[in-house]
């Protein structure tokens, strides 16, 4: 896990930036703060297409009651660009 200040370092180091960003609301944070952990305990086995950052956060993002955030059957983080919302 990173602070702020670690996550701009490693955007920064690793040549990294953000794709999108998706106004979410979870109604049960523990929940999802749960499945954080757990996630984060285990060895996350990346597969690229279907296993992949946007799909871990979707998996904590339901945990916590929140929506499903991929359309598709092979939905891809970079299709995701336009789901950007004002603040």
């Amino acid at each position: 896990m990173m602070n702020e200040e670690q996550f701009q370092r490693y955007l920064k180091e690793n040549d990294k930036f953000i794709v999108s960003v998706i106004r979410v609301h979870i109604p049960y944070p523990d929940k999802a703060q749960l499945k954080l952990e757990q996630i984060l305990s285990e060895k996350w086995v990346w597969g690229a297409i279907v296993h992949n950052c946007e799909s871990m956060v979707e998996e904590i993002v339901m945990a916590g009651g929140g929506p499903k955030l991929k359309r598709g059957r092979l939905p891809l983080p970079m299709d995701a660009t336009d789901m950007c919302q004002s603040w």
